[in-house]
């Protein structure tokens, strides 16, 4: 026999915690375009990092426009959301119906 078994491997483990992200900005979409503090932080480094994570994709977000800040605050730091909306639609093509 030559060593060779034709089979799929197993699934990757998956690792580190799953994203509390979605539950946690949910809400927000019911008050679009208002800002809500979603975490404090004991540095504002931290708060910076988090909020880079979840503008760039990081982390997983509800569907949707959301816009990210992170901020310095007198006992660390915070991260700020705000929903903006749905996802915007592709603009038509000009010429093409």
């Amino acid at each position: 026999m030559s060593g060779i078994v034709w089979e799929d491997p197993p699934a990757a483990a998956k690792t580190g915690q799953p994203t509390v992200w979605p539950q946690i900005l949910a809400p927000l979409t019911e008050r679009p375009r208002e800002w809500a503090r979603v975490r404090t932080n004991t540095t504002a480094r931290a708060s910076y990092q988090t909020a880079q994570n979840l503008r760039n994709g990081s982390v997983r977000v509800p569907p949707g426009r959301w816009e990210f800040r992170g901020v310095k605050t007198p006992d660390g730091g915070a991260v700020y959301a705000r929903y903006l909306g749905p996802d915007a639609k592709p603009q038509a093509i000009r010429g093409v119906s």
